[in-house]
């Protein structure tokens, strides 16, 4: 099967390079420069086709500059609250869509907090990117009933995902430690629950220690590969 390599840049943006083609999730206001060094405009240009996947509208999610690099070969796959131009390279999704090219097929899961998430079959290979669905309990500052609510509100979106995408080849899923408590809970149901072969720390806003920390569980055959700076991922 072919391998796969991901980068990442900060927040939830990760591109991962799949034979000749380039998928990035997630191209946010404060890109470092760190990807434009490994991704020049030329090396995006060259691969046969370019996949920018954008979650939800948040800052940290979307820049409308990521609309630069339309042309030849590339496709927006954006949630449908995302204000673009109509274009046959734009498409606005919602959950529980499925787009297939002769490529790749992206089905749309849905979130805990905006927009949605994507299970991409790609050469071979799944691919899940959570954008902002975590379980966002909050344990710190929620009421009893805040957290309660937000429980159940993950397992009906995550049951959606593991119903129709199970055992992924890599997730890319939030392990956020601004949420105090067991910030890692919805990350240790994602590895444990969904099975994927690689798990990949997102939206630790710059905590690399918490995401070092996290590979460092006993997560059974789930791989961990914990970023430890921008760019490309040791695995």
């Amino acid at each position: 099967m072919t391998d796969m390599k991901f980068y990442y840049y900060d927040s939830s943006f990760y591109v991962a390079v799949v034979s000749d083609i380039f998928m990035a999730f997630d191209f946010h206001d404060a890109v470092p420069a760190e990807f434009y060094r490994d991704f020049p405009r030329e090396k995006v240009a060259s691969f046969r086709k370019k996949y920018f996947f954008t979650s939800h509208i948040h800052a940290d999610h979307f820049e409308p500059t990521v609309f630069k690099y339309a042309g030849e070969g590339v496709k927006f796959i954006l949630d449908e609250a995302i204000p673009a131009e109509e274009s046959e390279r734009i498409l606005r999704v919602k959950k529980g869509d499925t787009y297939t090219d002769e490529d790749l097929t992206v089905h749309v899961f849905g979130s805990t907090d905006e927009g949605v998430s994507f299970g991409v079959e790609v050469a071979g290979k799944k691919i899940f990117h959570a954008g902002d669905l975590n379980l966002w309990h909050w344990t710190k500052e929620n009421s009893k009933k805040e957290e309660a609510a937000a429980r159940e509100f993950f397992e009906s979106e995550f049951s959606y995902v593991k119903e129709n995408f199970m055992a992924p080849d890599a997730a890319m899923f939030p392990v956020d430690s601004r949420m105090k408590g067991d910030y890692a809970e919805g990350a240790k149901r994602c590895a444990k629950e969904l099975m994927p072969k690689l798990f990949l720390p997102m939206h630790f806003w710059g905590d690399f220690k918490a995401a070092k920390d996290f590979a460092a569980l006993d997560l059974g055959d789930v791989k961990v590969a914990a970023p430890e700076a921008f760019g490309e991922i040791k695995l």
